[in-house]
């Protein structure tokens, strides 16, 4: 019979605390706002504005693709048939949990 744990029982039992240093004031990280303009907020937040586009200030973004010149049909149904793929593998994938799904509502009633 043995007489030692190959692994101490007391391995990975207890989390060791905050190390002494946590209440040590941390360097802030370096932001690159460039372009931006910050405005600071009397409760400590402060909101960020960039000169950025949005799809709101894009008129192309909610373009028509279908009545585009250069939009490519081609390129449409190969897009179509890969998540078509992709749904059919996810189906494959969920079966047996679909199967044992149905089984726990038959035998819980």
């Amino acid at each position: 019979m043995a007489t030692e744990f190959p692994i101490d029982p007391e391995y990975s039992r207890f989390v060791d605390g905050q190390p002494d240093d946590a209440g040590a004031e941390q360097p802030e990280p370096e932001l690159n706002l460039d372009g931006s303009n910050i405005e600071e907020l009397p409760d400590g937040s402060a909101i960020v504005h960039m000169e950025i586009e949005g799809p709101l200030d894009n008129e192309d973004f909610y373009q028509n693709l279908a009545d585009s010149a250069d939009f490519d049909f081609f390129e449409l149904d190969g897009i179509a048939l890969r998540y078509i793929d992709f749904a059919e593998k996810d189906k494959e994938a969920r079966k047996e949990r679909d199967k044992q799904y149905e089984e726990g509502i038959r035998r819980t009633g």
